[in-house]
């Protein structure tokens, strides 16, 4: 009995440390923290609290990466997301420490992962004795971060939006690379690395730190695993970027302890001169570690600057010459805005960002100050945004591809990924018309079923004379469009829909007013798990002078349409029909919910600036047209949402209000009815004056056949303007007012120009001289000597015959009527 009560405790300990560990939602009260032991200050977060030896013992049961790219199933781990979602990855060690190093230091371990129900979330951690540091992209969103909350705190964390976390006040950072010679000078072409993917470069890295950084991490004297943990924390999330984007990964070497320094006043390194420190450094691993005995080289320090030369990597001379420095060397700024940039040159990279900050002009593709990891995101005014993304622009793809492709491929190690490229179809080019919003788009494809992300880049640099930042509508070269989080929709809008939507301007995507060309390029990323690939295609827009902007102008906004009524959009066509623009024919489209979605009207249409189409949709305050370009990229949407009511009890085909000898005959037809009890009848004679109630005409009550109905008003107090309209009103008492209707009464009836009178076979008449039609067509009565009506017809023009053959002798009357005038006159039939 004894003996089974052990075994069950021994499975219920088991079962316990194989449950997932659990982040518990906290609020902030319940955290003893002092302000000086936060290290990460997010502008929001959520805070939760992990049984952080739970964790650490059940990472232990995480697959290696070799396991899993095996075939090896993933560790099942529960993340929370800083929206307040859980979500599920599977996961794997990923070390980024060579194994003799991760020996030496087992607490410190760096892993991958992916999640299998939301295709496109990855995400790179560590756990370390600093606790727990996770990475996760977000496709289209800021990446998100889970990081202690406090120095020395390992069970209570931050998790917050990338974008909610600014570089601390002071942090003034300059990076100081300059074009070197032995910088290779590229035209913008597609990416080397495009044709060789299968494969995941191991670089070995020799990472030192001066003894300000150990020290600020908490290292001193021989006990250097604070600083290594940082160290690693700081290289898992580089990697992460670097393997997603470049299939790189850097591995720390199995001695790299040699080169942590602990002790600022006997370092090897001038702290904070990263100058002097690119020198120091290459010089320092070359005597500790040997030139052999690595391929790539960096220090971190205390500071506000980096340099680094370009094209080093596997280069005897320049292998360790890249520095990065920051006063806080802590966190995604850190990890990112320097330690990734500076590597980014080390492998290739030049900067991106137009504004003149140590501008590499042949690479100076994205305005302002740029947001890509190569540009001076927060440090080079006027700044697109106060910390770069992460991922690379398409430039810096192109040049670390040829560079690692090249120069840098003799001393890397190759990892076999069994991934390939997306494929993706070339791009056409689209001559478009000025001011008018632009959609590129194109689908891809991926051989492995990954996740991929689509990417449009503009790729026009730096050329003199230089631009306006940021940018204007005039501006002829450079780019005047900002970089974008890669995104798993395969469209781009330039300016992005919600500006469109709210009908507002965007300081950093702007478009152009001139005639110019602009280049684009999308960067299609498969986000594979094991060593990421990209295919990239490029594009050339032209807008052209002369043309523009294409819009709508009809409905624009606070319109109320009937649904399955027939509306005319009207749209100003602005040169795009004629050449070379060339687009002939539109696609007009209907959005219900605010321009989330759209549905489709009319597939095609001539592009000539109208269509009559049936809005048939249901209820909405929230509708939208948009009529986009067939064939090509511009479209324009109504600048304000507009109303789709419920369909009319009565659907009115026709209203119309004409003088007749003593009043106005009013005249109107129905096509169906349902549920009518009938129309009020209601005028006035002045504008602005109150409607009144002048009669009541039942109606049909239910009815699908056509319906003739008139009202004659002969109580008119005075001549002049008389403005008439219907209330419909329904069984249940619900009113629709049908168009206003307006006559002009007059006291007296003009005469009508009649001969030959008397009359026999045929008689002419004429309007007299100088009478006012407006060019309408007139109506026609021809009356007996009683008033009844004999013949109806239309008239167009002011003269005309009648036959009078079928007539019986007699006095007739005969009058034509315009909408505010009557001419009448009598004959006699022979």
């Amino acid at each position: 009995m004894k003996c089974l009560y052990v075994s069950v405790s021994l499975l219920l300990t088991s079962l316990s440390l194989l449950a997932q560990p659990v982040w518990l939602p906290i609020r902030e009260e319940h955290i003893l923290a002092t302000p000086e032991d936060r290290l990460i200050i997010p502008a929001t977060y959520r805070l939760y609290r992990l049984d952080f030896e739970h964790m650490r013992t059940y990472l232990r049961s995480a697959p290696a990466e070799e396991d899993y790219r095996d075939g090896a199933p993933g560790l099942p781990l529960d993340l929370p997301l800083a929206n307040g979602e859980v979500v599920r990855f599977e996961v794997w060690e990923a070390p980024v420490m060579h194994p003799d190093l991760g020996a030496a230091f087992p607490d410190i371990r760096s892993f991958a992962g992916r999640s299998r129900s939301r295709k496109g979330l990855t995400v790179r951690f560590d756990i370390t004795p600093k606790g727990f540091h996770a990475m996760i992209f977000v496709p289209g969103s800021s990446t998100v971060f889970i990081d202690p909350y406090a120095r020395g705190n390992t069970r209570d964390y931050l998790c917050y939006f990338r974008k909610d976390f600014i570089k601390k006040h002071g942090s003034r950072w300059e990076c100081h690379v300059t074009d070197d010679p032995i910088t290779i000078e590229l035209p913008p072409g597609i990416n080397e690395r495009a044709g060789d993917c299968g494969h995941r470069r191991n670089y070995r890295l020799a990472l030192a730190c001066t003894g300000e950084y150990a020290n600020y991490h908490g290292a001193y004297g021989s006990n250097k695993a604070p600083a290594l943990a940082a160290m690693v924390t700081t290289m898992t999330r580089v990697n992460g970027v670097f393997e997603r984007d470049c299939s790189v990964r850097m591995v720390i070497i199995p001695n790299d302890t040699l080169i942590i320094f602990t002790n600022p006043a006997t370092d090897p390194y001038t702290n904070g001169n990263v100058n002097v420190m690119l020198n120091q450094n290459q010089t320092t691993c070359d005597n500790i570690i040997g030139n052999f005995n690595y391929d790539v080289g960096h220090v971190f320090g205390t500071g506000s600057g980096g340099v680094a030369v370009l094209n080093s990597p596997c280069s005897a001379a320049n292998k360790a010459k890249g520095v990065s420095t920051s006063t806080d060397p802590v966190g995604d700024p850190f990890d990112i805005d320097y330690v990734a940039h500076e590597m980014g040159h080390q492998y290739g990279a030049q900067h991106t960002q137009y504004n003149n900050c140590n501008r590499s002009d042949p690479s100076a593709m994205e305005p302002g100050s740029a947001s890509t990891i190569m540009g001076y995101a927060g440090v080079c005014a006027p700044n697109v945004q106060n910390n770069s993304d992460d991922y690379f622009h398409a430039r810096s793809l192109q040049q670390i591809g040829t560079f690692v492709t090249g120069a840098g491929n003799g001393c890397a190690s190759l990892t076999a990924t069994g991934n390939s490229a997306p494929v993706l179809a070339a791009l056409s080019n689209y001559s478009v018309p000025r001011s008018t919003p632009l959609v590129l788009t194109r689908s891809a494809t991926d051989p492995n079923g990954d996740a991929m992300t689509f990417c449009w880049e503009q790729m026009n640099a730096f050329s003199s004379p230089a631009q306006p930042m940021p940018p204007q509508p005039t501006n002829t070269s450079g780019p005047v469009f900002r970089s974008l989080q890669p995104t798993t929709d395969s469209s781009r809008y330039l300016p992005n829909f919600s500006a469109v939507l709210a009908n507002s301007t965007p300081t950093w995507e702007v478009l152009p007013s001139v005639a110019r060309s602009m280049s684009f390029r999308l960067t299609v990323r498969d986000n594979h798990p094991l060593g990421g690939c990209t295919s990239e295609a490029d594009m050339t827009i032209s807008t052209v002078n002369g043309t523009g902007p294409f819009q709508i102008t009809f409905p624009n906004g606070g319109e109320d349409f009937p649904s399955g009524s027939t509306q005319t959009i009207t749209w100003n066509v602005a040169g795009t029909a004629g050449s070379p623009i060339s687009c002939a024919n539109v696609r007009i489209l209907l959005s219900t919910d605010g321009g989330s979605t759209f549905t489709t009207l009319v597939a095609s249409t001539p592009n000539d600036g109208s269509e009559a189409v049936v809005i048939s949709a249901p209820p909405t305050t929230q509708a939208r047209i948009l009529v986009r370009g067939l064939d090509n990229i511009f479209y324009d949407l109504s600048n304000n949402d507009f109303t789709i009511s419920a369909p009319l009890p009565v659907e009115l085909v026709s209203f119309s209000a004409r003088p007749v000898p003593g009043g106005v005959r009013l005249q109107w037809t129905t096509a169906t009815e349902r549920d009518n009890a009938g129309f009020r009848i209601e005028r006035r004679f002045e504008e602005g004056q109150l409607f009144e109630d002048i009669g009541w005409v039942p109606g049909k009550g239910n009815s699908t056949a056509m319906q003739a109905y008139s009202y004659f008003d002969a109580d008119l107090p005075r001549a002049g303007l008389v403005y008439y309209r219907l209330r419909q009103i329904d069984y249940s008492g619900q009113e629709h007012l049908s168009p206003i209707e307006v006559v002009r009464w007059l006291d007296e009836v003009e005469n009508l120009v009649l001969w030959p009178n008397p009359a026999t076979d045929k008689l002419f008449y004429k309007l007299p001289l100088r009478a006012e039609t407006d060019g309408e067509t007139l109506q026609v009565i021809l009356m007996d000597g009683t008033g009844a009506s004999v013949q109806r017809f239309s008239l167009e023009g002011t003269s005309g015959e009648l036959l009078l053959n079928d007539l019986p002798t007699g006095l007739y009357w005969l009058q034509v009527s315009s909408r505010r005038r009557v001419w009448r006159g009598r004959f006699f039939r022979k």
